[in-house]
């Protein structure tokens, strides 16, 4: 299924920011587990192409448009928090960058373990840990979910 973005959004940059730990890629498809729901996941431009499991994929394409915040305003966003020096540099840097709506437990969490780590290591702790957790393989790709 096809999702059109309308406004800056850049997948890579979100999954790879440090917020999600759970997310593998693979050529350019991003495989992870949202609210319990397999995502195969990659932008072509505009278009975000997606596959889901077990549910629908109608109900997945809701799903991402929550976790990535797509119908959030995100260049209103940009005009506030460009008032700030520091964040300016970045928003150019960075567009498209979005802040993910990840579950409060699994946020919490990751919050926690990644405060003495950088990204790659949170990553790979985060993939130690959940091994216990696994999600069934979905079109031949594994990922877990979180506990």
């Amino acid at each position: 299924m096809e999702l059109t973005i309308e406004q800056p959004f850049d997948l890579g940059a979100s999954l790879e920011s440090g917020q999600a730990h759970r997310w593998k890629k693979s050529n350019d498809w991003y495989a992870g587990v949202v609210h319990g729901e397999f995502i195969q996941i990659r932008q072509t431009g505009q278009v975000v192409e997606f596959a889901s499991g077990p549910s629908p994929e109608e109900t997945a394409a809701i799903m991402l448009r929550d976790y990535f915040r797509l119908d959030d305003d995100i260049n209103a966003i940009y005009s506030d928090i460009n008032r700030d020096g520091r964040v300016a540099p970045m928003v150019r840097k960075y567009p498209g960058l979005r802040i993910l709506r990840t579950e409060p437990w699994e946020c919490l969490v990751a919050f926690i373990c990644s405060a003495n780590n950088n990204i790659a290591e949170s990553t790979n702790s985060w993939s130690a840990w959940l091994t216990n957790s696994d999600h069934p393989d979905f079109k031949g790709v594994h990922a877990t979910h979180f506990p």
